[in-house]
C-alpha cells in the first residue's frame, strides 16, 4: 500500500497603513502708503497656521495553524502464500505564518519657500511716523502611536510510521517508510512610523 499526503498552511495578516500630507503657505502684506504729513500710521498683517496630525493604529492578531501529514498506519496482516509489501511514501507538513501590521506615514510641508511677506512704507508725508510689519507663523506637529498584540501557535506533524505486517507466511514481508518532514515558519513585522516636516 502506498499513500502520499502533503499538508501545508499559510496564515497572513495585514493591518492598515495611514498616509497623510498637509501643505501650508502664506502671503501677508502690510502697507503704509500716501499718508499725510505728521501722521502716525501702523499696519500689521499676520497669520498663524497650525497643522496637527494624529495617527493611531491598534492590531490584535491571533493565529492558530495546524498541519498534519500521514502516510503511516498501514497494515498487512495474516497473508499466506505470497509476498507482502508496505511502501509508505514521504510525509511533509509545512506551516507558514506572516503577520504585518501598523504603518504610519505623515508629511507636513510648511510651504515656506512660497511664503510672501511684505511690509511697505511708501509716499508718506513729511514728519510722518510709519510702522509696517508682516508676520507669518507656522506650527506643525505629528503624533504617531502603534500598538500590536500578536500571538502565534503553530502545530505541525508528519508520520510515516506505525505500519504493521504480522502473521504473514509463504513469502517475504517488506515494510518501507518514506521521510517524515515537518516545517514551521513564523514572521512578524509590526509598528513602523515615518514622519517628515519640511519646506
Amino acid at each position: 500500500m502506498k499513500k502520499v499526503l502533503v499538508g501545508s498552511a499559510l496564515g497572513l495578516a495585514l493591518a492598515l497603513t495611514l498616509s497623510i500630507s498637509v501643505a501650508l503657505a502664506d502671503e501677508n502684506t502690510a502697507k503704509n502708503v500716501d499718508n499725510g504729513a505728521g501722521s502716525e500710521n501702523t499696519a500689521i498683517a499676520g497669520s498663524l497656521d497650525v497643522a496637527v496630525i494624529a495617527q493611531s493604529n491598534e492590531a490584535n492578531i491571533g493565529n492558530l495553524v495546524v498541519t498534519d501529514a500521514n502516510t503511516g498506519g498501514n497494515t498487512a496482516n495474516g497473508n499466506t502464500g505470497g509476498n507482502v509489501l508496505i511502501d509508505a511514501d514521504d510525509a511533509t507538513a509545512n506551516a507558514t505564518v506572516v503577520n504585518k501590521a501598523n504603518s504610519n506615514v505623515a508629511n507636513i510641508s510648511c510651504g515656506c519657500e512660497t511664503d510672501t511677506n511684505k511690509a511697505v512704507n511708501d509716499h508718506n508725508g513729511a514728519g510722518s511716523e510709519n510702522l509696517a510689519a508682516a508676520v507669518s507663523v507656522d506650527i506643525a506637529a505629528i503624533l504617531q502611536s502603534n500598538t500590536a498584540n500578536v500571538g502565534n501557535a503553530v502545530i505541525t506533524g508528519a508520520n510515516t510510521g506505525d505500519n504493521k505486517a504480522n502473521w504473514n507466511t509463504g513469502g517475504t514481508t517488506t515494510v518501507k517508510t518514506g521521510k517524515a518532514t515537518a516545517n514551521a515558519k513564523v514572521k512578524t513585522k509590526v509598528n513602523k512610523n515615518k514622519a517628515t516636516i519640511g519646506p
